[in-house]
């Protein structure tokens, strides 16, 4: 199984006003908008790391961290349901499934794939 870092989640309580904040941070970044309450923010190649504005209580209560990309969530969960605590149990998200849990050390890792074959508009996300 394959997995590799994507980019940085940073929950929020209004992804709006959070968005707006964002942008003066990050001028030249490209905002994508998967639903309603997420955001990516995309830099430039070479000027940084993708960061994900997402309006969620769960995610919130996790706190911020890091987001992986794998080959497939459940088998992600499969292998690991038994060492990590899932707060986010794999569900399906716009370009596949998605999957959020603590380590021992209460670190969140958060998990998604590309899984979905009918998702391929507008996702920016270079695999």
């Amino acid at each position: 199984m394959q997995i590799r870092f994507a980019f940085v989640m940073h929950p929020v309580d209004d992804v709006s006003s959070a968005l707006s904040v964002y942008l003066r941070l990050l001028p030249e970044a490209d905002a994508w908008w998967p639903d309603q309450r997420t955001v990516l923010l995309t830099p430039p190649p070479g000027s940084g790391v993708p960061v994900m504005l997402e309006e969620d209580a769960t995610e919130r209560t996790l706190g911020p961290g890091a987001v992986f990309l794998v080959d497939d969530v459940a088998r992600s969960y499969a292998r690991h349901r038994s060492e990590w605590s899932f707060a986010i149990l794999p569900c399906e998200i716009p370009p596949g499934r998605y999957a959020a849990c603590v380590d021992r050390w209460c670190n969140p890792v958060r998990v998604f794939d590309l899984t979905n074959p009918d998702f391929s508009e507008g996702w920016r996300f270079q695999t």
